[in-house]
């Protein structure tokens, strides 16, 4: 009894006071829809790179560069031959991987114009990410001028045709790309963002024809390399951090 009467003083008191009653309402269905969207945004950042086997174990490299005026900044990327010193020096580090975020342009075959974004990397992405091809071989990642596709720009390029073994012209490139992989669909969220996959070894080759200076050795061009590295199980980063450093 005393419950329904407090029910019925609390509508009373809702019904006489409408217009204060809405205002509260309304704050506390935005309120709490704006709880769920934080919630379901905190959910969904959790499930990216989640097919990669031992996440836990990988780690992309980052800079933090100490300007002459105090200031500092930070950058996602590192230089190119660091993964590679840290692969040679760290007794920790398995496995590492560079993607090269300096391959982009347009695609061209008798056909087809189409604009595209790409990375440089070798074999060892295979064995880093979760990524699985559906036809062709990750050696093609070995040699120059030869590309992995993603199942969706493979599909934009020949249709439902075979398109291992096709070639493509991209301007600015000495040679002709030969296809030698198609990746299947991504099996789950990434942040990593690719159209096609072209080889380091591609890299190295067009900096020796235009007698440019390239990144294996340069230490100063922190800007375009993804360098990631997989520490051996049972390793503290913490650690390897301080021997980086």
């Amino acid at each position: 009894m005393i419950q329904t009467n407090n029910i019925k003083l609390a509508l009373r008191n809702i019904w006489s006071h409408k217009t204060f009653s809405a205002i509260n309402l309304l704050g506390l269905a935005l309120s709490m829809s704006v709880c769920l969207f934080i919630l379901m945004l905190i959910e969904d950042s959790f499930n990216y790179d989640r097919f990669h086997p031992r996440t836990q174990s990988i780690y992309r490299v980052v800079t933090t560069a100490h300007r002459v005026n105090g200031n500092s900044e930070s950058y996602a990327t590192s230089p190119y031959p660091f993964g590679y010193v840290a692969q040679e020096n760290l007794s920790a580090v398995e496995l590492w991987t560079p993607l090269v975020a300096r391959f982009n342009g347009t695609m061209q075959n008798l056909e087809k114009h189409l604009d595209f974004d790409g990375l440089y990397t070798t074999p060892s992405f295979f064995q880093l990410f979760g990524f699985q091809l559906e036809s062709g071989s990750e050696e093609a990642m070995a040699v120059p001028y030869s590309l992995i596709l993603t199942d969706k720009m493979a599909h934009k390029l020949f249709g439902d045709g075979e398109a291992v073994g096709k070639t493509i012209t991209i301007p600015g490139y000495a040679q002709e790309f030969r296809i030698g992989g198609v990746l299947k669909p991504f099996p789950g969220k990434t942040h990593l963002d690719f159209d096609a996959l072209a080889s380091v070894a591609t890299m190295e080759t067009e900096n020796v024809n235009q007698n440019g200076n390239g990144l294996q050795d340069n230490w100063k061009d922190y800007y375009a390399t993804y360098n990631y590295l997989r520490l051996k199980d049972g390793t503290d980063p913490n650690q390897i951090q301080s021997e980086m450093n």
